[in-house]
């Protein structure tokens, strides 16, 4: 019984679970563009009338503020080169959903603070499930716009774009079907079941020890 516990556990631990191999994230248009086949003209607002919008739409995108209105204003952010750009009417969170195959995304981002200030990016992919998080600073209205992009190796379904207590200010959104290729070698981890049966035979060894050959002798006698 032991034996085959045993080999039970060996085999186990050769099953893997592979580990995504990740984003990269650009803080520059040109590397972004570079990189990112695919890519689309920049989605600069232009042609959408100034207001306010409970939701706004543009394909690919959807734009919301949790209990708040989407707005389109000008003048932009300095440093975008566009008049009207996209931010909300008092709330900290600017919601971006992704209808289509997108696996890249980039974006000006600004705010409406007196000051430099932090923002939280959070990508999730199409199972939900968080993709990555990221910090940025922004050096408020008197100072440019910076420039953020992503490329991932999985579908993107939404960024969520927050700070604390300043309002976001987006524009020029671009996006990228293609994929991010393979960045390194997959790194294998065992599955959890197999460490679990590991460790449980490992127990039963311990617990249970061979007898030595001097014990069996003394039970012949």
């Amino acid at each position: 019984m032991l034996r085959w516990l045993v080999l039970l556990s060996l085999s186990a631990t050769a099953i893997t679970c592979p580990v995504r191999a990740g984003s990269l994230v650009y803080t520059s248009l040109a590397a972004w563009q570079a990189s990112s086949p695919g890519t689309t003209t920049a989605l600069d607002f232009e042609s959408t009338s100034t207001g306010l919008y409970s939701s706004f739409s543009y394909s690919p995108y959807s734009f919301t503020a949790p209990g708040d209105y989407i707005i389109v204003n000008t003048p932009a952010p300095a440093g975008t080169g566009s008049g009207h750009y996209l931010t909300s009417l008092g709330s900290s969170v600017i919601n971006i959903t992704m209808a289509s195959s997108v696996y890249g995304i980039a974006f000006n981002l600004g705010s409406n603070a007196a000051s430099a200030a932090t923002a939280s990016i959070l990508a999730t992919d199409i199972n939900g499930l968080q993709y990555l998080s990221n910090s940025v600073t922004t050096s408020g209205p008197s100072g440019p716009a910076i420039f953020w992009g992503l490329r991932a190796d999985v579908q993107l379904a939404t960024i969520k774009v927050s700070f604390s207590t300043a309002i976001p200010q987006l524009d020029n959104l671009r996006y990228s079907n293609t994929a991010l290729p393979p960045q390194g070698p997959v790194i294998p981890e065992p599955a959890p079941w197999a460490l679990v049966a590991t460790g449980g035979v490992l127990f039963l060894v311990i617990r249970h020890p061979k007898p030595s050959r001097s014990g069996r002798r003394a039970e012949r006698r």
